[in-house]
């Protein structure tokens, strides 16, 4: 009886693993874009070392991705330090000069943009005096910045100027990376996701079906904040804790921030000039005596009389054009500091 049940179960299994195998095979054909869209992004992440898990740009990478659900295609390179390049190849300073970091997650980073599309790249072509990073990485918040600017400040030393490009998803990404900092089986369940999502189409397909019934799943999702009669930022919110331990660091450290406040999408797509989130946010990093450059009445303007669309159809990401205004703005900010 005993053998009868191992063999049983040795057959369950072999049966299950084939499927598994074949199903793998199957799901990388050309047929499935949007898993093979997975699969080539997660490869272009590495996982920081250490006890946390944060999400990094892998170095050395060069990949021309497609993502069919947003019809949208886009080049993105990065450096030996993982940081996605600003110049081209071989272009950059040579000489050791002041440094301008560009700092957030996704919009910073240019996601769903091309190289020569991003931020830093504008300001790379604007400003030659100044060697330009984009020190962007998409999905992380605020307390994923404060570890980056604390590595980039110990190895590089302090920048001339940084500017963050404020994202409203880092009201909940702050909830994310609260659960990573105190739980290990988050931390766990972390890693072991990016290395399933790595390696594995059949776990990105499930991804997939998932987020399609439950879209608050899918990874650089764009949602506005809604109003509230009472205040956001509440005493004990993870976002706001995160935020004056970012704003901490940089009075204690002499860090030179600066805050870029811009529009965020509605639903569909059009830019949203006025929010309870950024107004708290405004308010708080005055309070603590962070710099704000708050581009929504000139994005507002400019829009109001071209009507050039802000945002990415689709997605909600901003455009080129938005990412060429910001490059403008900060162009013109960082040459009064």
């Amino acid at each position: 009886m005993i053998l009868r049940n191992f063999r049983t179960s040795l057959k369950f299994l072999l049966i299950l693993f084939a499927l598994i195998g074949v199903s793998e095979i199957f799901l990388r054909l050309p047929l499935f874009p949007a898993i093979s869209f997975r699969l080539e992004d997660k490869r272009l992440h590495c996982l920081s070392k250490g006890r946390i898990p944060w999400i990094r740009l892998c170095p050395n990478s060069d990949k021309n991705l497609y993502l069919p659900q947003k019809e949208r295609g886009y080049r993105i390179r990065t450096n030996e330090y993982g940081e996605r390049i600003s110049y081209e190849p071989g272009k950059e300073p040579k000489l050791p000069q002041r440094e301008l970091w560009i700092v957030g997650d996704s919009v910073a980073m240019g996601y769903l943009v091309q190289d020569e599309e991003t931020i830093s790249w504008r300001l790379a072509e604007r400003k030659p005096n100044l060697r330009v990073r984009n020190l962007g990485v998409d999905s992380v918040g605020t307390l994923g910045i404060l570890n980056i600017l604390r590595e980039n400040t110990s190895t590089f030393g302090l920048p001339k100027s940084s500017y963050w490009i404020y994202h409203i998803s880092d009201l909940e990404d702050s909830f994310r990376e609260e659960r990573m900092l105190h739980s290990g089986k988050n931390r766990f369940s972390i890693r072991l996701s990016y290395y399933l999502s790595k390696y594995s189409a059949l776990f990105d397909a499930l991804k997939i079906l998932s987020e399609n019934f439950k879209p608050e799943l899918a990874e650089n999702r764009i949602e506005s904040v809604p109003e509230s009669l009472s205040p956001i930022l509440t005493a004990n919110h993870p976002h706001r804790t995160a935020l004056l331990s970012l704003f901490s660091f940089c009075k204690e450290n002499g860090f030179p921030l600066v805050l870029v406040l811009v529009p965020e999408p509605n639903l569909e797509y059009l830019p949203v000039f006025r929010s309870q989130l950024l107004e708290e946010l405004k308010s708080l990093a005055g309070q603590n005596g962070i710099p704000v450059l708050d581009l929504r009445d000139g994005l507002s303007s400019f829009w109001k009389s071209t009507s050039t669309p802000l945002f990415l159809p689709r997605d909600g990401h901003p455009n080129p054009t938005m990412h060429a205004r910001i490059a403008e703005a900060i162009e013109q900010d960082v040459s009064k500091r």
